[in-house]
């Protein structure tokens, strides 16, 4: 599927299958980039792309707690990560093995 280099609110609500109100509060909100164009709306691709991509590394999600589709604010929440590795410790400090000359 080949995206147009300009998106408008009915278009990412098509993508997203939400409601249009979602995606103007999603924008509203900051969560997804957009630029106010008269009184519509539009979405670059690539800041779009760019911006479901660091999401997407983040591990965040667009949620609206406790609505339904076409009510309340989305917001962006972190999904559960597994836990981090451990640390290694900082072996800086030890003496360097000389070897044989």
């Amino acid at each position: 599927m080949t995206l147009p280099e300009i998106l408008y609110t009915e278009d990412l609500a098509k993508l997203f299958k939400c409601q249009p109100s979602t995606v103007d509060q999603a924008a509203r909100d900051g969560a997804i980039p957009s630029v106010k164009f008269g009184h519509d709306r539009i979405f670059p691709r690539d800041a779009l792309i760019e911006r479901l991509n660091e999401m997407a590394r983040d591990g965040l999600t667009l949620k609206k707690p406790g609505a339904a589709p076409s009510q309340g604010t989305p917001i962006v929440v972190p999904t559960p990560r597994k836990k981090a590795a451990p640390t290694l410790p900082d072996l800086s400090n030890l003496v360097q093995l000389q070897q044989p000359t």
